[in-house]
């Protein structure tokens, strides 16, 4: 889960506060993550929706504003 949340940070310019505030309510979730907490599996499933759906709607967002 964690590769999968850094790679997400990456793509999407997010830092790990914003990240875990917008998706877990919790503005220190990544951080501890990266110390070894491991979420569920309904929250990894959760996360997982809620990051694909994060990076459709940036996606199309990214041709309206080239206009």
């Amino acid at each position: 889960m964690l590769k999968e949340i850094e790679k997400f940070l990456t793509e999407q310019n997010m830092n790990p506060t914003d990240f875990g505030r917008r998706f877990m309510s919790d503005p220190m979730f990544v951080f501890e993550v990266r110390k070894g907490r491991m979420p569920y599996p309904a929250t990894k499933t959760r996360l997982k929706t809620a990051m694909d759906a994060y990076r459709s709607e940036a996606r199309e967002k990214k041709p309206a504003e080239r206009e």
